[in-house]
C-alpha cells in the first residue's frame, strides 16, 4: 500500500510544479497580446452635464455617421479607473463598431473623462465621480426610447462607479462588464470612508441579486500586479460564476496586465460579443 501513497505524493508534487512553472512562464514571458487599433473619432458633448473638471465624450465612426449628434438604438458607456483615461475605451468601441457590419442595430459609444483622478485613494473622489456619472446616464438616456437601458464597460475602479450607479438607477442599467476591478476590497484601504463605500455596495447588491443588472468581472490573472485576482471576485455578492480569468476564455492562453485589459485584441473581441449578447437579453437568467 505504501507505493500507492508514494505515487499519489509524486503526482501531487508534479501537479504543483507544473502550476508553478506555468505561472513563472506567464509572469516573465513577453506580453503576447495583439494591439487593437481604432479609427473612430470622439467629440466632447459640450451641451451635456456641466462640471469643472469632468467631461462627457461620444465616439462615432466618421465613415458611417455624419455627426456626433446622430442617435442610434443602443448606448454603451465606458468608465475608466484610477488615474486612467477616457480614451482607454476606444479599442472596445472600435471592435464593437467592426461587428456592426453583421448586426441589425447600431450602438452609440460614450465615455467620461474623470480628469485622471486617483480614485483608488479616496472615497470622496469615487462619490464625486458616481454623482457626475449618474447625471451623464440621465442625459444620455433622454435621447432614447423610454425603457432604453445602458450597458456599462468599466476598467479598474470604474467598475465600482458602475455598480454605484446601478444602486441608484437600477432600471437604467442593462449590464456591467468590469475589467480588473477590485470588487472585494480596494488594493489599498486608505480611509474608513472607503471601507464604508465598499460595505454599502455589498449590502445593496447581495440581497437583490435577482433584480440587479447582469455583472461580469474579468481579472487579468497573475500578470496584473496592480489588482490581484482575488480582489476581482464577486462571489461575496452572489455572482461567483461570472468571475472570469482570461485563460478560461477561448483563444486566450495567458494572463493580461492591468492596462492591457482595455486593448488586448483577443479580449476586446470577446467584450464586444458580450455587449451584443447583453443588448438582446433583459436579465441575467435569460
Amino acid at each position: 500500500m505504501n507505493y500507492i501513497y508514494v505515487l499519489i505524493h509524486i503526482a501531487l508534487f508534479l501537479q504543483v510544479l507544473s502550476i508553478y512553472i506555468s505561472f513563472q512562464y506567464d509572469l516573465f514571458h513577453a506580453n503576447t497580446c495583439d494591439m487593437s487599433y481604432y479609427y473612430i473619432k470622439h467629440d466632447i458633448i459640450s451641451w451635456g452635464p456641466k462640471h469643472d473638471t469632468y467631461h462627457l465624450y461620444k465616439y462615432y465612426n466618421q465613415f458611417k455617421v455624419k455627426s456626433v449628434e446622430e442617435i442610434h438604438t443602443a448606448p454603451v458607456l465606458f468608465l475608466h479607473g484610477h488615474t486612467g483615461s477616457y480614451q482607454q475605451g476606444r479599442s472596445i468601441f472600435q471592435r464593437l463598431n467592426d461587428h456592426m457590419d453583421h448586426q441589425s442595430q447600431e450602438y452609440d459609444y460614450y465615455t467620461i473623462d474623470f480628469n485622471e483622478e486617483p480614485s483608488a485613494f479616496s472615497s470622496h473622489i469615487l462619490k464625486k465621480q458616481r454623482d457626475y456619472a449618474i447625471k451623464c446616464l440621465e442625459y444620455i438616456l433622454h435621447f432614447y426610447k423610454k425603457d432604453q437601458k445602458l450597458i456599462i464597460v468599466a476598467h479598474s475602479m470604474g467598475g465600482l462607479i458602475a455598480r454605484a450607479i446601478a444602486t441608484i438607477k437600477l432600471n437604467s442599467v442593462q449590464a456591467i462588464i468590469t475589467l480588473g476591478t477590485p470588487h472585494f476590497q480596494a488594493p489599498i484601504m486608505t480611509d474608513i470612508d472607503m471601507k464604508q463605500f465598499y460595505l454599502q455596495l455589498r449590502n445593496y447588491w447581495y440581497p437583490q441579486i435577482e433584480n440587479l443588472p447582469s455583472l461580469i468581472s474579468i481579472s487579468g490573472g497573475i500578470r496584473d500586479n496592480l489588482v490581484e485576482t482575488k480582489l476581482t471576485s464577486i462571489s461575496h455578492i452572489g455572482f461567483d460564476k461570472f468571475h472570469i480569468q482570461p485563460y478560461t476564455i477561448r483563444n486566450i492562453d495567458h494572463s493580461i496586465d492591468h492596462l492591457c485589459l482595455c486593448w488586448c485584441h483577443a479580449l476586446v473581441d470577446k467584450i464586444a460579443n458580450s455587449i451584443i449578447h447583453f443588448s438582446n437579453f433583459t436579465t441575467i437568467t435569460d
